[in-house]
C-alpha cells in the first residue's frame, strides 16, 4: 500500500514536469525580412525585357517623353496624368507610385546595366539632367482671410487638417493624399498649359519651364475665378497683398 501510494505520487510529479516543459523554438527569433517599399524603375525594365523604346512603344507615349522623364531630365510634375497613366500601366506599378518613385530621384542612369538610346530629335534631349526639384513647403489653404486646411508633407505623404468642408471653399476632400494627387491639385491652379502666351506669362514671374509647383509658389495659387490661395509656412500676407501681388505681375487676365 506504501509503495503504491509512493508509485502514485511519482507518476504525478513526472506529468506536472512534462506540463512545465515547453520546446524551444529555436527560429523565433529569425524573422523574414521586410521587402523594401520602394519600386526601383530599372529592376521593373529589367524584369519585363523591355528597353525605353519598347516601353514607348507599349504605353503610346512618344519616347523622348520617356526618356526624359525616367532619366531625370524632365519633372515627374510636369507630365501630364495621362502620360503618367500610360507609363504606370504599362510598368505594372499604380500611377502613385510611378509618380512617387520619380519624385524621389529613383531615376535611370546613364551607365546603368540596361540599354539606353539616347534621342537625337532636339536640343532638349542632350541637355544635362535637371536637378531634383525642391521640396514641396507645407502651407495653409486659404479663403480670403480664413484658414480653410493644413497641409504638411510627411515621408512622402500628404496630411490634412481640415477646418471646413464647404466645397465653395475646399479643395481637398479628404485628410491624406498622395503627392500626384497634389500635384493635380496645383496644376488646376495654374494657367492652362497649353495657352499660346504660356511662356510669356512664365517669364513675368521669373520662370522658364511650366512646373505647377513653382507656379504657385510664385502666384500662391490665386485665382481670378475665386479667393482661394496658398499661405506658404512662415509667410504673414493677408488676401489683399496676396492679390495686389498677383494683378502687379499679371496673373489676373
Amino acid at each position: 500500500m506504501i509503495m503504491n501510494n509512493t508509485n502514485k505520487m511519482t507518476n504525478q510529479t513526472t506529468t506536472k514536469t512534462n506540463r512545465t516543459t515547453k520546446p524551444t523554438n529555436t527560429n523565433k527569433s529569425s524573422k523574414p525580412s521586410k521587402p523594401s517599399r520602394q519600386i526601383k524603375l530599372q529592376s521593373r525594365l529589367t524584369d519585363r525585357g523591355l528597353t525605353l523604346r519598347l516601353l514607348s512603344r507599349m504605353s503610346g507615349v512618344a519616347y523622348a517623353t520617356v526618356y526624359n522623364l525616367l532619366t531625370g531630365k524632365k519633372s515627374v510634375r510636369d507630365a501630364s496624368a495621362e502620360t503618367v497613366r500610360k507609363l504606370s500601366t504599362a510598368l505594372d506599378m499604380t500611377m502613385d507610385e510611378f509618380y512617387d518613385a520619380l519624385l524621389q530621384g529613383n531615376v535611370l542612369l546613364q551607365d546603368d546595366a540596361l540599354q539606353i538610346d539616347t534621342p537625337n530629335t532636339s536640343a532638349e534631349d542632350t541637355a544635362p539632367a535637371a536637378t531634383l526639384p525642391a521640396p514641396i513647403r507645407d502651407f495653409t489653404l486659404m479663403w480670403r482671410d480664413e484658414p480653410v486646411a493644413d497641409l504638411m508633407i510627411s515621408n512622402g505623404k500628404v496630411l490634412l487638417e481640415r477646418y471646413t468642408t464647404n466645397p465653395a471653399k475646399q479643395l481637398f476632400h479628404a485628410d491624406r493624399i498622395s503627392l500626384f494627387t497634389l500635384g493635380e491639385i496645383m496644376r488646376t491652379r495654374c494657367w492652362d498649359e497649353n495657352r499660346p502666351d504660356i511662356q510669356d506669362l512664365l517669364r513675368m514671374i521669373g520662370l522658364d519651364a511650366f512646373d505647377p509647383y513653382s507656379i504657385v509658389s510664385k502666384t500662391h495659387g490665386l485665382m481670378a475665378q475665386d479667393p482661394i490661395w496658398f499661405r506658404f509656412k512662415g509667410e504673414k500676407l493677408t488676401y489683399r497683398e496676396v492679390r495686389r501681388i498677383n494683378i502687379a505681375t499679371g496673373n489676373y487676365d
